[in-house]
């Protein structure tokens, strides 16, 4: 039969409370109390709690795991008996400094409330203004919109509709991580490989007639081709390393001035003279050479080639761009009137309004 959780509660009083000129007198105090109730775990760095769900489907239930539970029980005692312990300025200080970091958005807002509680039953008295500033200052960049939204509007929000609407905003970013995670695994499910290109093979056949199938797949074309894979052609049976081979690529590394292949067709690009290339022309340290003018001269068109993309059923959903701008108010599928003063700038420099601000989640 399992032990019976029962948390600790402190009833005693530490004799002094901690202020910015008594820690050596404050320390030892709160320390053997401590670990005399043997919760000195609670307060090392080290120490990891139990995960919050066990498990993937606990989580979409929400049943939380016992251990959890109970470490969080007695973690906010020992919390709540610690400030109890300290001074008005120290409490003060503190409750400026706090950072959600790991926590979830309720356990963030305990803590802050527990701190200002701890402030009024010492007479210290916490505005509005002040409490909200400190949930904002602890809040990390994800919710630099909310804030800046919160803080447009022109009558001031309670605490506790600030606490209900941030509550809200976490649950609508669990939700999209939630979407964002399930299309990444059906792009990932649907897209195993890159996009495949083929260039236009169109006139192949005039190409095997100018040039001979190069076999070698370490070729020294003149122009790169990135996409270059390996295409049969289905007429004559014969497998091409490169589709390049044939239309206007030469490989320059293998011909000579005096060699080349037995029906190549090189032409200079300098003098527009068939038989050799530019870097071997005899036109080219002359000075008052004009060189070849557009209307002399054969356009080399094949020396471009633009590939064809084959058809691609794979999707892209995620651009890189943090925000996007339209003026389809349609688009968004949640949204909410802008309240701020920022614009967006064009690239003359004018400024346009924003009307609304939202998200839009992809199915």
């Amino acid at each position: 039969m399992a032990a019976t959780f029962t948390p600790v509660v402190f009833s005693h009083k530490v004799s002094v409370k901690l202020d910015d000129n008594n820690f050596l007198l404050w320390r030892p105090q709160i320390l053997s109390a401590i670990r005399g109730h043997r919760l000195q775990d609670y307060i090392s760095d080290s120490f990891q709690p139990p995960l919050k769900y066990l498990n993937q489907e606990d989580e979409v239930l929400g049943q939380i795991n016992l251990k959890y539970t109970e470490w969080e029980v007695q973690d906010q005692l020992l919390y709540s008996w610690l400030l109890s312990s300290m001074s008005d300025g120290i409490l003060t200080r503190i409750l400026q400094n706090q950072k959600k970091g790991s926590l979830s958005v309720n356990e963030y807002l305990l803590r802050i409330k527990t701190i200002v509680d701890q402030l009024l039953s010492s007479g210290h008295l916490v505005t509005v203004k002040e409490h909200v500033a400190a949930i904002f200052k602890g809040l990390p960049p994800a919710y630099d919109t909310f804030v800046i939204s919160v803080n447009s509007r022109n009558s001031p929000y309670s605490v506790a509709e600030i606490e209900t609407l941030l509550l809200s905003q976490e649950h609508r970013m669990e939700n999209q991580s939630r979407e964002l995670d399930s299309v990444n695994l059906a792009t990932n499910r649907g897209s195993r490989f890159k996009p495949q290109y083929s260039p236009n093979l169109s006139n192949n056949a005039d190409s095997r007639s100018q040039n001979p199938p190069n076999r070698n797949t370490n070729q020294g074309h003149g122009v790169w081709n990135p996409y270059a894979i390996s295409t049969r052609n289905t007429t004559s049976g014969q497998s091409f390393s490169n589709p390049a081979a044939g239309r206007g690529f030469t490989n320059l590394s293998a011909v000579s001035n005096s060699q080349a292949p037995s029906g190549s067709k090189l032409v200079c690009q300098l003098c527009s003279r068939t038989g050799h290339v530019a870097s071997r022309c005899y036109q080219r340290f002359n000075m008052d050479f004009p060189g070849v003018g557009a209307t002399n001269v054969q356009h080399h068109s094949a020396n471009i080639t633009t590939a064809e993309t084959v058809s691609d059923d794979a999707w892209y959903p995620d651009s890189g761009a943090t925000t996007h701008c339209t003026p389809n108010v349609s688009n968004f599928t949640q949204k909410q009137p802008y309240l701020g003063s920022d614009q967006v700038q064009m690239g003359d420099g004018a400024g346009l309004p924003i009307q609304n601000i939202g998200k839009k989640a992809t199915k």
